[in-house]
């Protein structure tokens, strides 16, 4: 770590450097709190040597996963866990997606692994409080082998489900600095808004395809998150979690169900005993998995865009 402390002094100096961009000039405190994460996050570097390094630097540096990571470590009280991340889904996803970058170092070794284990743990204590209580008109969450047959069962979909949500809820970078990034351009947001096609039908899910519990199914609140179990829609607001069979057994031997979307292509991936290494991460709309170049003709292609490249194989929505 020592031997690396020029490169972060000097990684960090970029940083800041960054951080006085003209434009920031016009920020107001909001904007100024966000701009440490944002510049942060876009210097991350996993074929860097001290890409980790700089990683932890930053997070060492913010108040928000600071808090956090405090609150985590005290054991805070759950909800008010999950309300500190009401205003803070932007910086949930930075930190989320930047764990997920980092699985790729270049440079991976155990203090890495154990560190991006660790941030994970954090940023899933949101999730796994709010599963507790989706479990509870279930089974008896304070028995643990119930509780861990349950989650078994259905907390990849529920954690899946959970970050779909947060991400589509969550401002975009455009969303927090546009109006200073474009002081010159002077849009309108009416420009930006596009009326939806009236003539389109609801698409209705098959029976199968639902996430089922003792005859309700589950629905996820497109506006904060909430999770509700129930036989018909709450509202207009709610959307219905889709659980695809991918028609292949896990290693327990079960056969694997995921949501239809790339998290959930990670999980089948995982699932199926393989390393989630193989997966790159090119955007939030693609990824690709390195030898599964076989599952080009899978359940895949009825979700995704799909195409096999030299035994790799290209998923995107």
């Amino acid at each position: 770590m020592v031997s690396n402390m020029v490169t972060i002094k000097k990684m960090m100096a970029k940083l800041l450097k960054d951080t006085n961009a003209p434009w920031l000039e016009y920020a107001d405190e909001y904007q100024s709190d966000c701009a440490f994460i944002y510049f942060w996050f876009e210097n991350l570097d996993n074929e860097s040597k001290e890409g980790g390094d700089f990683f932890k630097a930053g997070l060492d540096a913010s108040p928000d996963y600071k808090w956090a990571s405090d609150s985590s470590w005290d054991h805070t009280d759950p909800e008010l866990v999950r309300n500190f991340w009401v205003d803070k889904k932007w910086h949930w996803v930075k930190f989320w997606d930047s764990v997920a970058m980092m699985l790729h170092s270049d440079h991976m070794n155990t203090e890495l692994e154990d560190y991006l284990e660790l941030v994970k743990t954090v940023l899933e204590d949101p999730i796994k409080s709010k599963f507790v209580e989706f479990a509870e008109p279930w089974i008896d969450v304070k028995n643990q082998k119930e509780f861990d047959e349950f989650s078994k069962k259905h907390y990849i979909s529920f954690r899946t489900a959970w970050i779909m949500e947060i991400r589509k809820a969550a401002p975009t970078d455009e969303d927090i600095f546009g109006n200073i990034w474009n002081l010159d351009a002077s849009p309108s947001p009416l420009e930006d808004i596009k009326e939806g096609d009236p003539d389109q039908d609801e698409e209705i899910i098959p029976k199968e395809y639902r996430v089922n519990f003792g005859g309700s199914t589950a629905w996820i609140n497109e506006v904060d998150g909430e999770i509700k179990l129930s036989k018909n829609s709450p509202g207009e607001d709610w959307l219905l979690i889709e659980s695809v069979n991918t028609g292949d057994n896990g290693v327990d031997g079960e056969i694997l169900f995921v949501p239809n979307v790339l998290e959930g292509v990670r999980d089948w991936w995982i699932g199926l005993g393989n390393s989630d290494s193989d997966i790159t991460h090119i955007s939030k709309t693609k990824i690709i998995i390195a030898g599964a170049g076989e599952y080009s003709k899978s359940w895949l292609r009825r979700y995704f865009f799909v195409k096999d490249k030299d035994g790799d194989l290209v998923i995107s929505y």
